[in-house]
């Protein structure tokens, strides 16, 4: 079978082979051109879907790290409860007295009002009604519990007929358990800062 279209003499034939030749040549141009705009098309697409998915990710991450620093700032506050200076929140107090020779000897005492405001109603006030303990790290929650199972000791151990004379103030008996207080809330002051840095700093790192 003679394949007379390839001839140049066929399209001479048909009186029109410039034309034919434009038309072809168009239409190869016109399905590159076609190609080309549905190619950028979609990589642009893909561009913007990744984009997206990645600024939605990051605007999460960036919620979450907030969510993490109020839990903590929330925490930090209740240190005023723990701290051995003295303050109208303090629960140890530290009280010197005189003995011989001049040596002073340390006491301490617990406040009973603060403790059962912080035992009762502070703790579940931030871990719960303000939601701190949904975004704490786990190693603070668990400190703060901690401390909290020391001072259960001395509420449950309670006995009015031992208060002081303005009937707030209660001997520690046992210096051990001041000592284990102490240690507590020192160590989770300084855990709370450096979390507290670690977050910012992983704050400024996503904004960037």
């Amino acid at each position: 079978m003679k394949l007379d279209w390839i001839q140049l003499e066929y399209w001479e034939s048909i009186n029109h082979p410039e034309a034919w030749l434009k038309l072809v040549s168009g239409g190869v141009l016109s399905l590159g051109t076609l190609l080309s705009v549905m190619v950028t098309t979609y990589l642009t697409y893909k561009y913007a879907v990744k984009h997206s998915k990645n600024n939605h990710n990051t605007q999460i991450e960036i919620d979450h790290l907030h969510r993490n620093i109020e839990a903590l700032e929330k925490v930090w506050a209740l240190l005023a409860y723990m701290s051995f200076k003295e303050s109208d929140k303090g629960i140890v107090k530290c009280r010197k007295e005189c003995v011989r020779e001049g040596k002073k000897t340390q006491h301490y005492f617990y406040h009973f009002n603060n403790l059962e405001r912080f035992l009762l109603k502070e703790i579940q006030e931030v871990f719960y009604t303000q939601h701190a303990g949904l975004f704490l790290p786990k190693p603070i929650s668990q400190q703060v519990f901690t401390y909290r199972s020391l001072l259960e000791k001395l509420y449950f151990t309670h006995e009015k007929n031992e208060e002081d004379p303005d009937g707030t103030l209660f001997k520690i008996e046992n210096p051990d358990l001041v000592k284990k207080l102490r240690e507590a809330f020192e160590r989770l002051k300084e855990d709370i800062k450096s979390e507290l840095e670690l977050c910012y700093q992983q704050l400024l790192i996503t904004n960037k």
